[in-house]
């Protein structure tokens, strides 16, 4: 249906569910996509993204699910949607070509069309028509590692114009229609070597501008607190807290005779920088970050004055007194142990709350939604709280437990312990709900550690989901490695101090991968600071698989069952996952008495001969034991048997 909406633009494609749904299955879950609305703007059409209260949005800040956005079109009052470019990790980022035919013919148009399909070859990825109709999108992923490349400039030999927009950081966003173009694929697809071809076709201008001079030369004038990096904020608030000079200059600024030491405010200026360095030195931050981050701080502070911008020669105040600082503050020291101190030297082991699965330190705890996650983190901290255990199967160290529920109610929180404790009783002061955390990198990390000190004897702090607690803004950089990484960081370091197990919960990424570990929905950077890993897959027969990875715990794999009110431990995953007639020998095989071959063959309804090759596989697995000359039996007992599983209580 072609809608009028604005003098001079027409609608002719509107969003279509299915289309969407496919193309862009792997990033449904992601806060990635939002409505949008046409308003004029400097006299012009204008697509404005939205809330789904029809407040315009930033496409640096977090959006909503695919779900929520098509609720909000479908009820409101909304040209289309959008989603976000950008959008991925480091196995890859949402790009976006986009082709204009305003100017030209629409036989030109599909010409050109036809030659990135056909002669670029990006044939096998999702391309869809604008919603005037008048254009295309071509949506690939591509991880990037040449750096970003953006050219807007493009004309294709038919006078197309094609802007390619292939970025680390959300910059920008394309409408989506699901309007597919003949000829191209029904789902986003990686195409990293087209994009090269493109790269080499047409390439882009690179800036020469170098850091310092964009950080210090190009900005003027005070900034406000907020408006600085969080991790900034976060630094600036800690050296306040342990010296009192420093948060008295910032606060405040110069005041003359405050303290004897600082005569002048030009000694006030090098002694707040030469702080800031020494903090900054100590988080191991590059130098030229350093100087970035000092002259920030400075000009949020109330010593801020127009000086700091004076030029002298080449350079200005500002950035001659923060090299000074540099060139004054010891870099810390390096902190060694002798390495026979290491071999001789008694170390406590780490604290296990849940014996062979959960001890402190960081966990990530993978699933997709819906998978029971919230259940199986639930019932951990009930056994924690109760002294029970864990799956009816893992015995627990018996503490206090503080669960962020950031998504459940009281009420769904209230029907899930009722079912979860059954006719037991909670112990009084054992398990604690939350709702609400300050950003982990925003204060978040401080507001746990205050809790800890002021709770004695939580062993266990449960976060779900981590997106909640994340930082809302993204890194400017565009680096998602770091900004995964320093996500958990302060977490892990307080789990050290504490002693803490932290269970965090998160998504896993729609695409299959070969290992568990490169499924968990984000970079590396939340694998390489997380102390341990649980991930849960689905298996046949609805069977889920629970990988478990640690630092200080055995690699293991187990087999659950979730019934959509809790989990059932079945017993180690291997049986699990052979093959349907390997399965079936180990259901019909009896584990407290042998049988025959030829008994064998009658149950599981196969040949002898068949049977003799199965069950030296079975025995290799160490699943199935020989008795005597011909007699087998079972080593798994809970294997096609409900009663050998462990149900929680």
């Amino acid at each position: 249906m072609t809608m009028i909406l604005h003098p001079g633009y027409q609608i002719k494609y509107r969003p279509e569910r299915k289309p969407l749904e496919l193309a862009f299955s792997d990033l449904l879950d992601r806060p990635v996509f939002a409505v949008w609305k046409l308003e004029e703007r400097n006299g012009k059409p204008t697509k404005v993204p939205c809330d789904p209260d029809g407040k315009p949005v930033s496409v640096r800040e977090d959006w909503w699910p695919f779900e929520a956005t098509w609720a909000a079109f479908v009820k409101g009052k909304f040209s289309g949607i959008g989603i976000k470019l950008g959008s991925g990790d480091e196995i890859g980022c949402l790009c976006g070509i986009d082709l204009d035919a305003k100017n030209g013919t629409q036989e030109a148009f599909m010409r050109d069309l036809t030659l990135i399909r056909d002669d670029y070859h990006f044939h096998k990825t999702f391309a869809e028509f604008s919603p005037s109709g008048r254009g295309a999108h071509i949506y690939f992923f591509a991880r990037l590692s040449d750096g970003p490349y953006v050219n807007p400039t493009i004309i294709l030999p038919h006078g197309t114009r094609m802007e390619v927009y292939a970025i680390k950081e959300a910059q920008r966003y394309f409408t989506v229609t699901g309007a597919r173009v003949e000829g191209f694929g029904e789902k986003v697809a990686f195409c990293e070597e087209q994009l090269r071809w493109l790269m080499e076709e047409y390439p882009r201008k690179k800036s020469e501008a170098p850091f310092i001079e964009v950080a210090l030369e190009g900005r003027k004038g005070p900034i406000a607190f907020e408006d600085l990096p969080q991790d900034l904020q976060n630094i600036i608030l800690k050296l306040a807290r342990k010296d009192s000079k420093f948060s008295y200059l910032f606060n405040r600024g110069f005041a003359e005779g405050a303290f004897v030491e600082l005569p002048s405010q030009s000694e006030a200026d090098f002694y707040f920088c030469c702080t800031l360095v020494g903090g900054l030195r100590k988080q191991m931050y590059p130098e030229d970050q350093i100087i970035h981050y000092t002259d920030l701080a400075l000009r949020a502070s109330r010593l801020y004055r127009p000086k700091w911008d004076e030029r002298r020669g080449e350079k200005t105040y500002g950035l001659l007194t923060i090299e000074e600082a540099l060139r004054r503050t010891s870099h810390p020291p390096i902190e060694v142990v002798p390495a026979e101190n290491i071999l001789t030297g008694k170390f406590d082991p780490p604290r296990e709350v849940i014996k062979g699965l959960l001890v402190e330190g960081v966990t990530l705890c993978g699933g997709w939604p819906k998978s029971g996650k919230t259940w199986l983190a639930l019932e951990a901290s009930v056994c924690v709280g109760m002294g029970r255990p864990f799956l009816g199967r893992f015995d627990v160290e018996p503490g206090k437990v503080l669960y962020f529920s950031f998504e459940e109610s009281e009420t769904s929180l209230h029907a899930r312990l009722k079912t979860l404790l059954g006719d037991d009783e909670l112990p009084a002061g054992k398990l604690f709900f939350s709702f609400k955390l300050q950003p982990l990198t925003g204060g978040g990390v401080d507001q746990l550690s205050e809790y800890l000190a002021k709770v004695p004897g939580t062993s266990l702090v449960v976060l779900d989901p981590l997106i909640r607690a994340r930082a809302r803004k993204r890194r400017a950089d565009g680096n998602i490695y770091e900004e995964d990484y320093e996500t958990l960081e302060g977490l892990q370091n307080l789990a050290k101090d504490t002693h803490t197990a932290f269970l965090v919960i998160h998504h896993l990424r729609k695409m299959e991968a070969p290992d568990p570990i490169l499924a968990v929905s984000g970079s590396t950077g939340l694998m390489a600071v997380a102390d341990n890993l649980w991930v849960l897959k689905p298996a046949p027969a609805g069977i889920t698989i629970l990988h478990v990875r640690g630092r200080n715990i055995r690699q293991e794999e187990f087999a659950l069952r979730f019934d959509g009110t809790g989990w059932t431990f079945l017993g180690d995953a291997v049986p699990y996952q052979l093959s349907p007639d390997l399965q079936t020998i180990l259901a019909v095989l009896p584990s407290d008495f042998s049988i025959t071959l030829k008994e064998l063959a009658e149950r599981a309804g196969m040949p002898e001969y068949q049977l003799s090759k199965k069950l030296r596989r079975l025995m290799d697995l160490n699943l199935v034991e020989q008795e005597g000359r011909g007699r087998y039996k079972s080593l798994c007992p809970a294997f096609g048997n409900p009663e050998g599983a462990s149900r929680r209580g």
